[in-house]
C-alpha cells in the first residue's frame, strides 16, 4: 500500500504503526513510501474517512461488484 495513496497523514500513520520503506524501483522524485501493514493502513484510511465525512455521509461497504451493502 503506497502512501501517495493515502488520504490520511503522518499522524495517523504513527498512531497506527505504519512503518513505511522505500520503493527502490520507482523513478526519482515520486513519493515511494509503501506499507505491508495492510490492516493497519486500512484501519488508518477508515479513521480518516470518517473524521472527514460531509454532513449526512455514510462509508457503505460494497460487495464485490461495487454495489452498496445494504444495512436497515
Amino acid at each position: 500500500m503506497y502512501a501517495k495513496e493515502a488520504s490520511f497523514g503522518d499522524d495517523l500513520a504513527q498512531a497506527y504503526g505504519i512503518e513505511w520503506q522505500p520503493d527502490w524501483f520507482l523513478p526519482e522524485g515520486q513519493d515511494d513510501r509503501f506499507t505491508t501493514n495492510v490492516e493497519a493502513y486500512l484501519g488508518a484510511q477508515h479513521e480518516w474517512m470518517a473524521n472527514n465525512l460531509p454532513k449526512r455521509g455514510v462509508i457503505a461497504e460494497t460487495d464485490d461488484w461495487g454495489q452498496a451493502n445494504r444495512t436497515e
